[in-house]
């Protein structure tokens, strides 16, 4: 959710309908995934924060994720991973928190990363 809005700049109507959920889950699910950004409710603390919106660490953490999506690298989409990832999939209960508890694909050919054939048309 966060990475299609975000990052890939979909909109919430673009990503509902890749996602096959609601305008409203999609919303609802980011405002959740910004909040978890900030804070790391294992620890009742706070993570690290985000690099700054358009410094040059920003940039470079967005073209490293970019090419690994691209070319369908789980291993160096995982390696962006900071220690306290989670990774949640609404509405689909999953949830896995912690770099090593998130699920490794045996490979990229296990990756599809292009839209689906309604969603490039529905832009």
């Amino acid at each position: 959710m966060l990475i299609l809005r975000d990052v890939l700049g979909f909109a919430a109507s673009e990503a509902a309908q890749i996602l096959g959920c609601t305008q409203d889950s999609v919303t609802s699910a980011l405002r959740r995934a910004r909040a978890t950004l900030h804070h790391d409710p294992l620890s009742g603390g706070y993570g690290e924060l985000p690099p700054a919106t358009g410094s040059a660490s920003e940039k470079r953490l967005i073209e490293q994720f970019a090419r690994a999506y691209e070319t369908g690298d789980v291993d160096g989409i995982v390696a962006l991973f900071t220690d306290d990832a989670w990774l949640t999939m609404p509405p689909v209960p999953l949830e896995y928190q912690g770099r090593d508890r998130v699920p490794m694909s045996p490979g990229p050919t296990t990756c599809s990363c292009s839209p689906s054939p309604e969603a490039r048309s529905a832009r």
